[in-house]
């Protein structure tokens, strides 16, 4: 599964934890240090460029606390300059596709495919965060995990974070302004204004920024006036699965979460392909139910959410 985030290695006899600077566009390690530092050095002995594939290292560069051998060391840098031609990474994913994904293997079994004709829902009180790191995973580059993609990300509920944004540009070495701008973030404050942002702007926003992930956090977040009537209710929701279809027509991927309970919910979770109920257990600990999918079982999982936002499992392989 493509890694965009931290690498886990098991730590094993003889190995030691180091930073792993790292090219992002094919993964050639290009520097390991034993402490933090800026990869400004790294930059200018390379000349900004990838001794591996000559992508250019500006915002490109990797920087993963892993485990590696303690005698390893970086290779000389007159080497890495005159290395002109593609070489196997010297670490490499155990596994690897081309597919959208968390790069968390405890919740893309249960949410693959990412695609545009599977629209998918999410449902818990967590579910918004967890779409703000597909948010954020979607401008990645696709041998990544991503869409190579800005994103619409319209917020129903005043539930988007844009610390966990920033940390999460923070935690893949990337710069945090740039990934904010490439998140277009619509916040609504009534259900008459979401009703008519998805059904007649949702696809000329998503074509003006090029986007090929609309997610709309908290669908039902507005809908708590106490006195619209059922006809009301039914002519709004109607326009919005109106516009989320129309979306889909256009091949864009829509990632939809519902946040506390409401007593619409059932009419909205019918539309959905994918749906995953996100309950909360002790601590940080979730719950995830794979309660309808067009070609899976039912199916669960438990993870913390720590450990998704932070700590993702994919491991590395040590190619010798």
């Amino acid at each position: 599964m493509p890694n965009t985030a931290e690498y886990n290695i098991v730590a094993e006899h003889g190995q030691k934890e180091k930073f792993v600077y790292s090219c992002t566009a094919c993964a050639n390690v290009i520097d390991v240090k034993s402490g933090l530092v800026s990869p400004d050095g790294t930059l200018d002995s390379l000349k900004g460029i990838c001794p591996s594939c000559r992508a250019k290292l500006e915002n490109s560069i990797d920087c993963k606390l892993n485990q590696v051998p303690k005698d390893w060391q970086s290779p000389p840098r007159s080497a890495q300059r005159t290395n002109l031609h593609p070489r196997r990474p010297v670490f490499q994913r155990a596994s690897s596709y081309n597919r959208f994904s968390l790069d968390f293997s405890l919740l893309d079994r249960l949410l693959q495919p990412l695609a545009h004709e599977n629209l998918v829902m999410l449902e818990g009180p967590s579910a918004s965060n967890i779409a703000e790191l597909l948010a954020f995973r979607a401008q990645l580059p696709r041998e990544r995990g991503g869409l190579d993609s800005t994103t619409v990300f319209i917020d129903g509920g005043n539930c988007s974070d844009p610390y966990l944004f920033a940390s999460l540009a923070r935690r893949y070495s990337l710069d945090t302004r740039r990934a904010l701008r490439r998140t277009t973030n619509c916040r609504v404050f009534t259900m008459y204004q979401l009703a008519n942002l998805l059904s007649n702007d949702a696809v000329e926003m998503t074509e003006t920024y090029g986007s090929k992930l609309l997610v709309i956090a908290n669908l039902l977040g507005t809908f708590n006036e106490p006195e619209i009537s059922s006809y009301e209710v039914d002519r709004l929701l109607h326009a919005m699965h109106a516009g989320i279809m129309e979306t889909k027509k256009r091949k864009l991927l829509v990632i939809i979460t519902l946040g506390s309970p409401n007593k619409f919910d059932e009419i909205v979770t019918a539309w959905s392909d994918t749906l995953v109920r996100l309950s909360p257990l002790r601590g940080t600990r979730m719950r995830a139910e794979l309660l309808r999918h067009p070609t899976k079982s039912p199916d669960s999982s438990e993870f913390s959410m720590n450990q998704l936002l932070f700590h993702p499992d994919s491991p590395l392989e040590l190619v010798h």
